[in-house]
């Protein structure tokens, strides 16, 4: 059997040394290349879960769904968040409407950079027919900018009634209520479903109704 010279065997180690050097490469690619792609594949919903997730790290947001926007200009965000005179480019600001916060993050440093209460108006969903919802809207105009409406076009309404969705508007559904001659619902039908963001549902019919009562369970008595 021929012997093989000691310059193939140099060469032959050299390639193999290459060889193991490019599979290293590839992998090292495929694994960044993995990230970059399920960074890309994301939504927007599935981001800013994960930028949520990773604030509440460090600091406990409000448990909501807030709105994100990446700051871009600092100067120009300063001029109309002068709260923020410290904001970066690439910061986070997070704004919560039910919570009326706004967070500024960081997330270079992963830091909330500062936090600031916000003046909204309260979101006022009005569900039930065209024409009802007319009438509602025009009995709550005095509110003026106090309140923002949402109309939810539905048929089947048969209750009049004002409801406070997460129970801390209290005093602003009792002053609908007063406004509209209507009471305030104990319940929520499961036919209405608020939209996102809506803080009041104000169910309205053009006939005046009982607005909906919990429900209790009562037992027979044996006679």
């Amino acid at each position: 059997m021929a012997r093989m010279s000691t310059g193939k065997k140099v060469l032959m180690a050299a390639n193999i040394i290459a060889l193991v050097g490019l599979a290293g490469s590839t992998g090292y690619l495929f694994m960044k290349n993995r990230d970059l792609n399920d960074q890309i594949t994301l939504t927007t919903e599935e981001k800013n879960k994960r930028l949520v997730a990773e604030i509440n790290e460090v600091f406990d947001l409000p448990d909501e769904e807030p709105v994100v926007a990446v700051v871009t200009d600092p100067e120009e965000f300063k001029k109309q968040y002068s709260a923020f005179d410290n904001a970066n480019a690439g910061d986070y600001l997070l704004f919560f409407r039910k919570a009326r916060l706004n967070v500024l993050y960081r997330q270079s440093e992963k830091r909330v950079v500062k936090t600031a209460n916000v003046v909204v108006p309260i979101a006022v969903e009005i569900v039930g027919s065209e024409d009802a919802i007319a009438a509602a809207e025009k009995k709550l105009a005095e509110f003026g900018n106090q309140i923002s409406i949402t109309k939810t076009v539905k048929d089947g309404i048969t209750q009049s009634f004002v409801f406070d969705v997460d129970d801390d508007q209290k005093a602003e559904a009792e002053s609908i209520a007063k406004q509209l001659g209507y009471e305030i619902g104990a319940t929520l039908p499961s036919s209405i479903s608020p939209v996102d963001q809506t803080e009041i549902v104000v169910a309205v019919t053009l006939e005046k109704t009982t607005a909906p009562t919990e429900t209790t369970e009562t037992t027979p008595q044996e006679p």
